[in-house]
């Protein structure tokens, strides 16, 4: 779980802060509870980071309290998405979960991320990796026998961008 951190003072340092000191981050730092000062950052980016947190309120607070006045981070969460980071995959976020952690930035913009065409795509890609043959054979059973249409319905899935089925979401707040 990396996050990294940006100061453009004068050119761009980044810092990166995890929890975990074998990923030989900058520092070391649980955005829980981070002793990182208050209004250092100008840029927060935590990507795919928010669903391994066990209090997520307190790091979207964190991730606030980091930021200058008018600064602005870019946070990714899954949604429609396998486990991963297995036993420290918590949650799942919707576009009003996402809104909720986040209600105190002056601004929020969130999208999904990606069509539910390419999420279908993508989760058929992800079944090859699941530990239940079960699953990944009736999850690749499922596109293979609907695979005529998915073709047909190509244009139109590949575009269409949708909350409701896609791997997530991606919010860019301001401070």
């Amino acid at each position: 779980m990396d996050v990294i951190l940006a100061n453009v003072k004068t050119g761009v340092e980044v810092v990166s802060s995890d929890v975990d000191p074998a990923r030989k981050p900058d520092v070391v730092d649980d955005l829980t509870a981070t002793k990182l000062p208050a209004k250092s950052f100008d840029f927060v980016i935590c990507a795919e980071v928010i669903e391994h947190v066990i209090n997520p309120y307190a790091a979207a607070e964190n991730i606030r309290h980091v930021l200058k006045e008018g600064g602005m981070a870019f946070v990714s969460a899954p949604f429609f998405f396998p486990l991963h980071d297995e036993p420290y995959d918590f949650f799942r976020y919707t576009e009003f979960g996402l809104r909720k952690l986040f209600q105190h930035c002056s601004s929020i913009n969130i999208r999904a991320r990606a069509s539910w065409g390419r999420t279908a795509m993508h989760l058929l890609v992800r079944s090859l990796w699941f530990k239940d043959k079960r699953i990944d054979l009736a999850v690749q059973l499922l596109f293979v026998w609907n695979l005529p249409i998915l073709l047909i319905l190509r244009p139109i899935l590949g575009r269409t961008k949708t909350p409701y089925f896609t791997t997530g979401f991606i919010c860019v707040l301001t401070k």
